[in-house]
């Protein structure tokens, strides 16, 4: 059985779409913003460190004032939501270690950095976003970190 002109010309288009449709499909399920959240694993200096010290203490103590005051840009209602009410409702995070540091490739500023904290009593590890200020830290967020590298350390 030949192929006629008109059969072979839809085999093309219909081979021209799958091959259009597969490449759809790779480039979607690729995360678009994946460079921008990508992470090199640093060091934490000392002042880092020193820093996530007073902010432990802070949280071991259940000082939610203190602990407003460390956080930049944000509301009162909506500090009392998160973590008041929410992530430290339950005074079971401390004892907690600094068990590692990331800094995004790309940034703004380099004086950001994202320090991972592991709570001993829920075995969890939290990311603490820090923006770099003139005399020091503040904190920008606090998340339930989704780095898989700091989950066993």
């Amino acid at each position: 059985m030949a192929m006629t002109r008109k059969t072979k010309i839809l085999l093309a288009v219909l081979v021209l779409l799958a091959v259009a449709a597969t490449a759809l499909f790779i480039h979607v399920t690729r995360d678009p913003l994946a460079e921008f959240k990508a992470a090199d694993v640093v060091q934490t200096g000392p002042a880092e460190q020193k820093y996530m010290d007073h902010v432990l203490v802070l949280i071991e103590k259940n000082d939610m004032r203190g602990l407003y005051k460390e956080v930049i840009n944000m509301d009162a209602a909506v500090f009392s939501d998160l973590f008041m009410q929410g992530l430290f409702k339950e005074q079971d995070f401390c004892p907690a270690k600094v068990v590692g540091a990331t800094r995004k490739r790309i940034s703004r500023d380099r004086n950001n950095i994202d320090i991972q904290v592991k709570s001993e009593k829920r075995k969890k590890v939290y990311c603490f976003s820090l923006l770099g200020v003139k005399d020091g830290f503040k904190i920008r967020n606090i998340l339930e970190s989704e780095d898989n590298r700091f989950k066993n350390k």
